[in-house]
């Protein structure tokens, strides 16, 4: 599949505003997971991100855990899937007179953006949207199949890795939803 990545780079010039109403909207949900405040609604902040781009999704739990969002679209006939992972919970602002603006508000300031998660890493998502939404646009779908893998808790993906043997295996991927 041939890219013209000069029409890439402009879609992404044309459309970042809107990625960054994305980043703001996840940023303002405080998703502390070491105080389970507002874990859910941040993961169907997510699934909706996924759902809008025509991902098929699906809101779970791994042994009664914080929920994992999963997604899947298809692709181009590829055989392939790339995986992409990310999380969605951040780590408490404290202490925050160390802040210089809200900690759950996206600011912008000197060609820069704070808010807890907008590095770590709702603003990597944020990312990997953008890229798979400018490659949808100029080539008419995505290369692949793509598979997000988004747990609200940064250490799940460690945690099931180290509890997963080939027997389970199956388990997991039945998690996974298909088109």
């Amino acid at each position: 599949m041939a890219v013209d990545f000069a029409a890439v780079d402009k879609y992404i010039h044309d459309h970042i505003r809107d990625w960054m109403e994305e980043l703001s909207a996840l940023c303002v949900v405080p998703s502390v997971s070491a105080r389970h405040e507002a874990i859910e609604p941040c993961a169907a902040a997510v699934a909706d991100l996924l759902t809008l781009r025509g991902f098929k999704t699906q809101i779970t739990s791994v042994d009664g855990g914080h929920p994992v969002v999963l997604g899947h679209a298809s692709g181009s006939g590829s055989a392939r899937t790339m995986l992409f992972y990310n999380h969605y919970d951040v780590q408490p602002p404290e202490p925050l007179p160390l802040w210089e603006s809200p900690p759950f508000e996206l600011t912008e300031r000197d060609g820069a953006v704070y808010a807890r998660g907008a590095k770590d890493d709702k603003g990597e998502l944020v990312a990997r949207l953008a890229a798979i939404d400018a490659l949808n646009a100029i080539t008419g779908g995505y290369p692949c199949k793509l598979a997000f893998d988004e747990p609200g808790l940064s250490s799940a993906l460690i945690s099931r890795r180290r509890q997963t043997s080939p027997a389970s295996a199956p388990a997991i991927r039945a998690k996974v939803p298909r088109r």
